[in-house]
């Protein structure tokens, strides 16, 4: 469930974020794929790989993999996002495209 902000005019967090990832997936002309994976995906996502769903499969195989970095990298040597310079530890959210 989204959260809105109290005041009317005020757009949420989510809703700025939903509303760019569709600008960046619309510039790509469909050359791009962004997947916002989050933990209430995994069951699904698990699912579909065991019954042959070669996207989900993929996607898994690709967190997996992501997540595998994260974790492995040094606290002093945090692995680093892909597009920004910003570290990545547990528990942060990035995407995968």
């Amino acid at each position: 469930m989204r959260r809105k902000h109290a005041s009317a005019g005020n757009t949420a967090p989510q809703d700025q974020f939903e509303a760019r990832l569709a600008e960046i997936q619309a510039a790509g002309g469909g050359a791009l794929e962004v997947h916002v994976i989050g933990p209430r995906d995994a069951a699904g996502l698990m699912a579909g790989a065991t019954y042959g769903d070669a996207a989900a499969d993929r996607l898994l195989r690709v967190l997996g993999s992501a997540l595998r970095q994260i974790q492995a990298a040094p606290v002093s040597e945090p692995a680093l996002c892909g597009t920004c310079p910003a570290p990545l530890r547990r528990g942060t959210f990035f995407g995968l495209s």
